[in-house]
């Protein structure tokens, strides 16, 4: 076996008044008829049991090879570059008895790795005595090449060359170089006009990665904006939410909105009915953005219990069925007395007495809607009880029995 190397031995002797004396070589000696042990070196071990008793003696004697461990050391090369796959690891196996096997968590049955893109990998090694040795080692890369936009300006009219951009490299290794397509080597580029920007970003291992920044103008007029249907059928709570205007030449607009209800100024515009609206955004040079909206209602939300009714005996149960069309509603019977569940949509019915249900429904948009069924129970019941018996122990008169009729 392979270090650590646990065993257990049992002594199987006939006899009387036995004593048991385990030797194993220099290691240890116990008295007991098992014997459990941890070899922790590799080695050839002479094992031995002797066993006495008052009248005779005998022994017995076993070797045991504790063979040697593996044990490897792995060097790891990373990758330079971001995304690269050239890193490598060089696997030296410095115990064990070859030949050897390897076994990698990518696969491979080489010993050393080459063409590795960044991550860990676990590898296993297996000598010729069946010993193991496993272990794992990451290769690493450096982290992601970024250019961020730190400042930039737009074209103050459409058309204008008075916008600039401003950026800051990050990530790879330090020692940055920039280039952008237009000539400029500096972190910022000044008087240009609307458009695109190409730039390459050089890290101090040579790493390269491109990026395009834009540079804006005051036109188009643009909007950041939301509309919210109505939540629920009958409501007249819609909302066309204008969160940001921006672009034009100036920071004041004019805003129209036109449909089923008409709204003239503001940004936000509530408690709409449903319908297609149009809204329209004006600078104060008259330049427009016009934007289409439909305001939408969800269907009718309907529940119902049937029958609305129902009449029953004292003791009996009965199951109470609902319908609706919400979307795994929320459900809850009221009161609770004598249901057999009050979250469910078909809850068995047990009452001691007369009451009315009421079922609420909530649907995932808060919707509501309710119902109710009248179960009426009647508490009268005949019952019939003998005036003789016979306790003889025997015929069927020897017990009195209660009757009823369910």
């Amino acid at each position: 076996g392979c270090p650590p190397l646990d065993i257990s031995l049992d002594a199987i002797v006939a006899g009387q008044d036995l004593s048991y004396l385990w030797r194993l070589d220099t290691l240890a000696t116990r008295f007991d008829s098992s014997l459990t042990y941890t070899f922790q070196e590799p080695g050839l071990y002479d094992l031995q049991l002797i066993v006495s008793s008052p009248y005779c003696r005998d022994s017995i004697s076993r070797q045991l090879e504790v063979f040697e461990p593996v044990e490897a050391s792995a060097t790891p090369t990373d990758n330079l570059c971001f995304g690269d796959e050239l890193g490598e690891i060089d696997l030296t196996v410095e115990r064990g008895t070859a030949p050897f096997q390897f076994d990698w968590s990518n696969g491979s049955g080489t010993e050393d790795q080459n063409r590795l893109a960044a991550g860990l990998y676990e590898f296993r090694i297996t000598d010729s005595n069946n010993c193991t040795f496993a272990d794992s080692i990451r290769i690493a890369e450096p982290a992601v090449l970024v250019a961020s936009l730190v400042d930039s300006a737009v074209a103050t009219c459409f058309g204008d060359s008075d916008a600039y951009l401003c950026l800051e490299a990050s990530g790879g290794v330090g020692d940055y170089q920039i280039e952008w397509a237009v000539g400029s080597r500096e972190a910022c580029i000044e008087n240009i006009p609307a458009g695109n920007y190409p730039v390459l970003i050089r890290d101090a291992n040579g790493c390269e990665r491109n990026f395009t920044f834009e540079a804006l103008e005051n036109r188009p007029i643009q909007l950041i904006d939301r509309a919210e249907n109505i939540s629920c059928f009958g409501r007249a709570d819609g909302l066309i939410s204008l969160d940001s205007i921006t672009g034009g030449v100036s920071d004041f607009y004019n805003t129209t909105l036109t449909g089923p209800d008409n709204r003239v100024g503001g940004r936000q515009f509530f408690n709409l009915i449903p319908g297609n609206y149009q809204l329209t955004v004006q600078d104060l040079e008259g330049c427009t953005l016009t934007k289409d909206y439909a305001i939408g209602e969800p269907d009718s939300l309907w529940l119902n219990v049937l029958p609305d009714t129902i009449r029953m005996g004292l003791g009996d149960s009965v199951q109470i069925e609902s319908a609706h069309n919400a979307f795994d509603p929320l459900l809850d019977w009221l009161p609770p007395t004598g249901l057999s569940c009050t979250n469910c949509e078909n809850p068995i019915a047990s009452p001691q007495e007369s009451n009315l249900y009421t079922i609420f429904l909530t649907d995932a948009a808060g919707c509501m809607a309710r119902d109710t069924d009248r179960i009426f129970v009647d508490a009268n019941r005949a019952y019939y009880i003998p005036t003789a018996y016979t306790p003889d122990g025997v015929t069927r008169n020897a017990r009195i029995r209660i009757r009823t009729r369910l």
